[in-house]
């Protein structure tokens, strides 16, 4: 069996990091929905929303990268991943 590579455990990590900025987008997503419209509040968590969206999208890009240097084989994320599915 072929050993498993830094560019799939890399893989797995960003995979790892998206679920979990995911997470994050949702949480504050929710907070920003119970805020009166355009108070401060509001506009704080809106931009919160932004920054948080173009991690995701930066993460999204490394992970596409990875998945292009990643030479095929029958390994899974799940399998390669620090984080346990639920």
């Amino acid at each position: 069996m072929p050993a498993v590579t830094d560019v799939k455990r890399a893989l797995a990590g960003k995979s790892d990091e998206m679920l979990e900025a995911l997470k994050e987008l949702k949480a504050t997503e929710a907070r920003k929905r119970l805020e009166p419209i355009s108070t401060p509040m509001f506009h704080a968590l809106a931009d919160e929303v932004n920054a948080q969206s173009r991690r995701i999208f930066t993460i999204s890009i490394d992970q596409d990268r990875l998945g292009d240097e990643a030479e095929r084989g029958a390994e899974t994320i799940d399998d390669l991943s620090a984080r346990k599915p639920a």
